[in-house]
């Protein structure tokens, strides 16, 4: 487009206080936000008190980049001591989440904080050195060399300091000082091990005894056995700091801020054969008030945590069927919050037949909804108004949680607009929002307006996309943000949900390869010309589960190929 900067140059962007910015080029920005691990899940076991088989059912849907080829690998591993089905990592010599005859297993994000960042003061007579509070240190020093395509390699200096990596050397500035950080996954550790025990366990007792060495990354664990114990661990390093909350860098030569040590296994938020007879982890906050440790200042919002305690409440005799429904709801706890909001919007712009539609609505984000579209359109569209006015005119970068809290308050110097004279309320800000919202919506549904899409790295190249069709979808879709099937999308028109479900897993621990099952939102091969591309993606879009066997006789009785690898030793000539 006219105006738009050289792809070839460094974007940059002046902050408030004058400082040149870097701004993130559009790809680099879907690069980075597809290999992000910030992302949501959901993971909820029962015990058999509430299940009609009386034994302890499992699900787990974890909530990352939607991608062709899908990330999950399905796969059934037995040899030895280890009988095991599940997702793994292509590479990964253990399944990562799933199940055995005994034991099941699910992960969401826990959110902990455990990425700090120092300003390091650099000698200003030797600029080999740094600050600390036992006098001056020297950096230290490697090389990385990153081969450039069509050009001579570019080696790269990394300075590291006792805390970590030293990132501002790839944008210098600070006058003097640099920005260091210290991250656990920059640490050595176990998970690999700590995963072959958990695919061996054959008891929650076995299980928890293997998670203990579970390093990085930070998760919740929530688990099963099949004797009926059900348990949930938050696993992975979690730092104590000398001071503060790690919020904001801190000066990197006084010590405070500094990491003392990680929390000990059993210092970690855990519960086993809770009186409720559940558990639930959805990426909200697990510890309570009381917990008398620093985790995050952040998690998820509360709202599909909240569903699925819900919907288990309303549940007598569980089946696997009946939970595997559960990870396909879409009443959305956040549109039961606001609706009123909605519907008091409408009324003050007079709109009476939207007031009455929202009324009506059942908070059910079904794509077939028309009211679904008004709700979801409104909320965005006040979303933006709140912050238009201070971003003049720019993209609006408003967060929802703190937009909630905007609209728990009603109040707050974000809802007056600065461009005119009086002082505008929530009130009048969301009657023009619910008049935008109409005006949007054009009598469209919500799955018209919100697709999901699975898209490959190389899709949007027209040469190899056409006779490939690399990319999967998009497709109508249902869900929100923050329903349990969940449909995340960046808030402007038109709606892409680009992750959500990266897999579903549910088991009935009496029936481990008689009920419940697995899915993946595209296919098991890579090769987009293979009949197994997309051959999952209908099944997932419908919430339809298939039986990966655990039992080995029943896996080679489906096999539709074999590979058989030898070592080179042992081949023959």
């Amino acid at each position: 487009p006219a105006g738009a900067p050289d792809p070839g140059a460094t974007p940059r962007a002046q902050t408030a206080a004058g400082l040149e910015m870097p701004r993130i080029p559009a790809l680099a920005a879907r690069l980075l936000d597809a290999g992000s691990v910030a992302r949501a899940s959901n993971a909820w076991v029962i015990g058999g008190g509430r299940t009609r088989s009386g034994r302890p059912i499992l699900a787990n849907d974890m909530h990352l980049a939607l991608s062709a080829p899908a990330l999950w690998h399905l796969a059934a591993l037995h040899g030895g001591r280890i009988q095991v089905v599940g997702m793994t990592l292509p590479g990964a010599p253990a399944v990562v989440a799933g199940h055995s005859a005994r034991v099941a297993w699910g992960f969401t994000n826990a959110m902990v904080d455990d990425v700090d960042f120092f300003v390091e003061q650099v000698d200003p007579r030797d600029s080999t050195r740094y600050r600390t509070p036992a006098g001056w240190q020297r950096f230290a020093v490697r090389a990385e060399t990153i081969r450039v395509k069509g050009a001579e390699p570019v080696v790269h200096r990394v300075r590291s300091t006792r805390h970590g990596p030293v990132l501002s050397d790839v944008d210098p500035r600070g006058a003097g000082r640099v920005l260091a950080m210290r991250w656990t996954a920059l640490e050595p550790t176990h998970e690999t091990r700590a995963l072959l025990g958990m695919n061996r366990a054959r008891s929650a007792e076995e299980f928890l005894a293997a998670l203990r060495g579970f390093d990085n990354p930070h998760q919740n664990v929530v688990f099963a056995d099949a004797a009926g114990t059900i348990g949930y661990w938050l696993a992975g390093r979690v730092p104590v700091r000398r001071s503060g909350d790690g919020l904001l860098p801190v000066p990197g030569w006084t010590g405070e801020g500094d990491w003392v040590r990680y929390l000990a296994f059993d210092e970690h938020p855990h519960a086993l054969d809770p009186g409720e007879g559940f558990l639930v982890t959805a990426n909200n906050r697990q510890a309570g008030p009381e917990y008398p440790f620093q985790l995050s200042t952040q998690w998820a919002p509360p709202f599909r945590a909240l569903r699925i305690r819900e919907m288990i409440l309303a549940g007598r005799g569980l089946t696997a069927e009946d939970v595997a429904r559960q990870q396909m709801d879409v009443r959305d706890a956040l549109a039961v919050r606001y609706l009123p909001l909605a519907v008091r919007a409408a009324r003050a712009a007079g709109d009476s037949a939207a007031a009455r539609e929202l009324r009506d609505w059942d908070a059910r984000a079904r794509a077939d909804s028309h009211a679904a579209a008004l709700f979801y359109l409104w909320y965005e569209a006040l979303r933006r108004r709140v912050g238009d006015d201070e971003y003049g005119g720019q993209d609006v970068f408003f967060p929802r949680g703190a937009f909630n809290h905007l609209l728990d308050t009603g109040d707050g110097a974000w809802v007056d607009d600065v461009r005119t004279p009086g002082r505008e309320t929530l009130d009048q800000l969301g009657a023009a929002a619910l008049r935008d919202a109409v005006a949007l919506r054009q009598q469209r549904s919500w799955g018209e307006l919100l697709s999901v899409e699975m898209a490959h790295s190389l899709g949007s190249v027209p040469l190899l996309e056409r006779p490939l069709r690399l990319n999967i979808g998009p497709f109508p879709s249902g869900g929100s943000p923050n329903t349990v099937n969940v449909a995340y999308h960046g808030g402007l028109l038109p709606f892409v949900s680009t992750w959500g479900a990266s897999q579903r897993h549910v088991v009935d621990l009496a029936d481990p390869d008689g009920a419940g099952g697995f899915i993946l939102p595209t296919g098991q091969s890579g090769l987009p010309f293979a009949r197994h591309y997309r051959d999952q993606t209908p099944l997932w879009r419908e919430g339809r589960l298939w039986r990966l066997p655990l039992a080995p006789e029943a896996a080679r009785a489906r096999a539709v190929a074999r590979a058989v690898l030898r070592p080179a030793s042992a081949a023959s000539p």
